[in-house]
């Protein structure tokens, strides 16, 4: 039995269309995943209660923390506005250890570098790192990728 149930719905409004793919992975009992795509290619991967930026940004955008927290809390995107950079605990339930890259399969944009997290010790902020999935504290003013979360209502 295959392990991912693939749905895909194109909907046609005017001369433009929308792909919407729901991607549930049925090994996960308590986990629902649900990965959207729409017609100018972001995308967004909702996983227990938390919807996370996985468009190409995700792989891109580099900024020091201040900025990193600057430029979450001013995002919009996929009609919604209340994003905000992760905690360490929230980007590290992303982390897949079994994979090459040690994020969830679920992510199509993703680099094995540093994410910023909103996560601050000793005036060092939180990072983890997705080459091996482990985590650190950088200084503020080091510059790391971003990948935005909000909750999902």
């Amino acid at each position: 039995m295959n392990k991912f149930l693939v749905l895909t719905c194109i909907l046609f409004f005017s001369t433009l269309s929308s792909a919407y793919e729901i991607v549930i992975d049925s090994s996960l009992s308590e986990e629902r995943v649900e990965h959207i795509d729409d017609m100018l290619g972001k995308s967004v991967v909702v996983l227990n209660g938390l919807m996370w930026q996985d468009n190409k940004d995700a792989k891109t955008i580099t900024r020091d923390w201040q900025d990193a927290k600057k430029y979450c809390s001013n995002l919009t995107f996929g009609g919604y506005d209340d994003w905000y950079l992760p905690s360490l605990e929230e980007l590290y339930s992303i982390v897949d250890k079994s994979r090459t890259h040690k994020i969830k399969k679920e992510f199509k944009n993703t680099t094995p570098n540093n994410y910023w997290s909103s996560s601050v010790l000793n005036n060092h902020a939180g990072y983890v790192f997705f080459s091996h999935g482990g985590v650190g504290y950088n200084d503020k003013s080091t510059v790391d990728y971003i990948r935005c979360v909000r909750a999902v209502q």
